[in-house]
């Protein structure tokens, strides 16, 4: 990785006993190496010392023309050894990112995993070109990034790009330590969270793959990589949901105000609480996948976030406000949401929650409720007041939990109630 205002320093030409010409480059840990081009096999051949001039004052201007795109001895000898590792950085992201494209195209990636993976290699390009990382409150905001400026152009000189401040010019360069150093600027300037710098990590290795699999690598940079350890262990998510919990006091009032001041949202809100669906989910949710005969709704596989599909039980109170709200009056393949929370065609763009989220902001602010319920925390509150009241096994089936494990975690997490059984006891 290139630490240093300069990466080399400017070739010349000795003719002592040898002829030979010197240099100075800057090497992948930063470091200044010394390295000589003999010229002698080459001249010996020429018939006057002019000829042999002329010959060295060539090499001389290839040599220097290299140095000053970049170009060391230690690529050549990488290049030689595995071509592909000598691409740039540039280049590789930038297929890496029309390789994501095609994945989402083909529905083999979902919109929202392709965004959680271009926004990781977009991290990991402005550590690589040394950007100031912005304010936490401005992260949300988009940026275009020149990788991803790059995607629709065919024809890219990567080579010209090339910046001297760069911490790496090849993907060879993007080894171990550099993955490294990548997660500790994570850590130190982003400030990013122990689950975080997991996340990151995680990626990294998947790409690494991606990177192996096509040449561009020999062995995955982050195979033997560490998350890099804040201070503190983190707590685990099992011992997280007891301040999910909303008890029913809450929950009354927040129904209680989105059924005078907005009963779309009321309508989200029963999804979440009674059918236990994600918000990513129900924004996808169309009208045919209610059977209000059956009181049923039919989750499939492109939307739900296990991606597999499933049933869950629909309860008389959500179809009552349903017809009530005439959602059901639409044509079978409109959603149920768009970015007003009301039924829409199919056409219409899917919000991915911004539309719950900001009319839940306004609730909290106008009960006077902790920043700390969330809207999400509707489907766990969900989950632990029907476990203690209906068999686990149908509590499962209508979170859609992979165990029964997992649904009874919720039950310690249940208000305090005396047994019938037990009081009974003589």
């Amino acid at each position: 990785m290139k630490n240093q205002v300069f990466s080399y320093i400017p070739a010349v030409l000795r003719t002592n006993k040898e002829w030979y010409i010197e240099f100075n480059y800057c090497d992948r840990t930063g470091k200044m190496r010394r390295s000589r081009k003999y010229l002698n096999c080459a001249i010996k051949r020429l018939p006057t010392m002019k000829a042999k001039r002329e010959y060295a004052s060539h090499e001389l201007q290839v040599i220097n023309q290299k140095l000053m795109n970049g170009w060391t001895p230690e690529r050549d000898v990488v290049a030689f050894a595995n071509p592909k590792s000598a691409t740039t950085w540039r280049e590789v992201f930038v297929r890496y990112s029309l390789y994501l494209r095609e994945l989402e195209d083909s529905g083999e990636l979902r919109h929202a995993g392709a965004l959680t993976y271009a926004s990781n290699i977009g991290i990991l390009e402005d550590w690589i070109k040394r950007e100031k990382v912005p304010d936490k409150k401005e992260r949300k905001k988009k940026v275009v990034r020149e990788t991803e400026s790059l995607m629709d152009e065919p024809m890219v000189d990567y080579e010209r790009l090339k910046r001297e401040n760069d911490r790496i010019a090849y993907i060879y360069e993007l080894d171990e330590d550099a993955v490294k150093a990548w997660l500790m600027w994570g850590m130190e300037e982003r400030e990013a969270g122990q689950t975080t710098l997991h996340n990151y990590r995680r990626w990294m290795s998947s790409f690494g793959t991606w990177c192996v699999e096509r040449g561009y690598l020999k062995e995955n940079p982050a195979s033997g990589v560490a998350v890099p350890t804040i201070g503190h262990k983190p707590k685990r998510r099992k011992d997280n949901l007891q301040s999910v919990y909303i008890d029913e006091r809450t929950r009354k009032m927040i129904f209680e105000y989105f059924e005078r001041n907005n009963k779309q949202m009321l309508l989200a809100c029963y999804m979440c609480y009674y059918l236990l669906i994600r918000p990513k989910e129900m924004m996808q949710i169309r009208v045919g996948h209610f059977h209000v005969k059956e009181s049923l709704v039919y989750i499939p596989t492109e939307i739900s976030k296990t991606e597999k599909a499933a049933w869950v039980t629909l309860p008389d109170c959500v179809t009552r406000l349903m017809v009530d709200l005439g959602t059901l009056d639409h044509p079978s393949d409109w959603l149920v949401f768009d970015k007003d929370l009301k039924p829409a065609p199919p056409s219409t763009h899917i919000n991915i929650g911004n539309a719950i989220r900001d009319r839940w902001v306004v609730m909290r602010d106008a009960l006077g409720l902790s920043r700390n319920v969330w809207f999400y925390h509707l489907k766990h509150t969900g989950i632990t007041d029907m476990v203690y009241k209906i068999a686990p096994r149908q509590v499962q089936l209508q979170a859609r939990h992979s165990s029964l494990a997992m649904t009874e975690r919720y039950m310690r997490d249940a208000p305090p109630k005396a047994s019938e059984e037990i009081k009974r006891i003589e």
